[in-house]
């Protein structure tokens, strides 16, 4: 942690203050309140499912895996996601929060990384964290809150947040369901790494808000991965320990249970 001197503290506080006040008029804002107040109260702190994760390389048979989903909110830490990869008893995955990730290989951290998961804030932050979280998380993420437009995706009303011209395909935005507030599209635009154009779909009923059960996920235009969901479960209890990295391998999991179907 970085102390900051008083003046600097002053001057960052003052262009804090005003950040805020011109993004609370900015029409991406304005959406975003839309989608928390559609669901306020109701969307799930909790979510377990059973993923079918694909993998699809050029000139390589294709790789299937199944990934074990834990997500959940709370005021302290946010919204985090557990993923185990493979077979429970293998001890490989990660937890992420929207900053950052911590890798587990063998039941043991491997690595932290300084970047986080980009789903979160779409498709649960958004209905159960403080607005003002939401909009930093997609602001750090490169979407322009200040830039939107109507349009139409698969026959259904969205609108478009991070850009204003059809055109524009290349910078970070999300299209978001004008009926049922829910994220549909994501292109994530980053120097780092390829453009991912995220296809959210197959949505149904999860407690009081929805789920998507299946998740495309192209580079340059190309399927590389498809997410398929099934057996999930809303506002189950998840101890503290499923997100600990220390407790990989001796926290509960719901896992290791017979599953039943909740729909």
């Amino acid at each position: 942690m970085t102390l900051l001197r008083p003046l600097a503290l002053t001057a960052l506080a003052t262009i804090t203050l005003s950040g805020a006040a011109q993004s609370q008029a900015s029409p991406g804002r304005a959406v975003l309140e839309k989608m928390h107040a559609a669901y306020a109260g109701k969307w799930y702190r909790t979510l377990t499912f059973v993923q079918k994760t694909t993998f699809y390389r050029p000139g390589q048979p294709d790789r299937v895996q199944t990934w074990w989903e834990s997500l959940r909110y709370t005021p302290q830490a946010g919204v985090q996601l557990r993923i185990d990869s493979g077979d429970l008893t293998s001890g490989n995955g990660s937890i992420s929060t929207t900053d950052s990730t911590w890798l587990i290989r063998n039941g043991m951290l491997a690595q932290i990384r300084p970047s986080g998961n980009e789903f979160l804030p779409w498709i649960e932050g958004v209905y159960v964290q403080p607005l003002d979280v939401t909009e930093r998380q997609v602001r750090a993420m490169g979407v322009d809150l200040n830039k939107t437009r109507k349009a139409a995706w698969r026959g259904r009303p969205v609108t478009v947040l991070g850009a204003s011209t059809a055109e524009d395909t290349t910078h970070s935005q999300a299209w978001i369901d004008d009926e049922r507030q829910v994220i549909v599209r994501m292109i994530v635009a980053d120097s780092a790494r390829p453009t991912m154009n995220v296809v959210l779909d197959d949505y149904v009923r999860a407690g009081g808000g929805w789920l998507e059960t299946k998740v495309d996920i192209y580079i340059d235009g190309v399927l590389r991965q498809r997410e398929e969901y099934s057996d999930w479960a809303v506002d189950v209890p998840l101890a503290d320990a499923l997100f600990d990295p220390a407790q990989w391998q001796t926290a509960p999991h719901w896992g290791r249970k017979p599953l039943s179907r909740v729909r």
